[in-house]
């Protein structure tokens, strides 16, 4: 949001909020702001029928509009967002579960370890020293973070801290479980030591050895 002021951000309460695939999401009912910048982070959003659900939106690439404001998410991405109850602060562990749904923002006070973790993941997966190797890594590491939403659908009754907390379980069973299979990795390196090529006189069997 560089090109927004605070109080650009503050005046979006009460628009509507359009996703990416120009479908109305809901309304913006409150600004949420960063205790350490105090700029504006996330935005509540009403949705619903009836405008009873409310979903916390990150605001770090929203834009205004003619009709309101949009932000780069479907509507369904909002409507699957952790549910939260907007009681007047997030916790950390919230935030944390937050971005986690909404994977392509980032925070980097929070994500910086976890991105770390991420990339070491995918090249230990994939098959250290291996470009094909990282890359497939990267598509494993992908798969599993993407292959964990699930969590909520299984498990109903968690709230949004028990469910990122519960994926990380499961992201972390499944790393183990690569590793248990192909130590080297999905794709390991190529073995670079070959056998020494035979001298002329090996090749000829006239070779000397030692004689007794």
């Amino acid at each position: 949001m560089a090109t927004h002021t605070r109080e650009d951000v503050l005046s979006w309460r009460g628009r509507d909020l359009y996703g990416n695939d120009g479908d109305k999401i809901g309304s913006i009912d409150e600004i949420y702001l960063d205790r350490e910048t105090n700029e504006p982070e996330w935005a509540v959003v009403t949705t619903g029928l009836f405008g009873t659900k409310r979903t916390f939106v990150p605001l770090a690439e929203a834009q205004p509009s003619e009709d309101g404001v949009r932000v780069p998410f479907e509507k369904a991405t909002v409507k699957d967002a952790p549910n939260i109850d907007p009681d007047g602060q997030l916790s950390h562990d919230e935030e944390r579960a937050l971005y986690g749904h909404y994977v392509t923002y980032l925070s980097p006070e929070i994500f910086q370890p976890q991105l770390l973790i991420y990339v070491f993941f995918a090249l230990v997966l994939g098959g250290r020293g291996n470009n094909w190797g990282a890359l497939i890594g990267t598509v494993a590491v992908v798969a599993l973070v993407e292959g964990t939403r699930f969590v909520a659908q299984v498990v109903p009754g968690l709230n949004a801290v028990q469910v990122g907390a519960l994926r990380a379980i499961v992201i972390g069973a499944g790393f183990i479980l690569v590793l248990k299979l192909r130590p080297q990795g999905l794709l390991p390196e190529p073995r670079r030591l070959y056998p020494a090529p035979k001298t002329p006189a090996e090749q000829d069997g006239t070779g000397t050895g030692t004689t007794i």
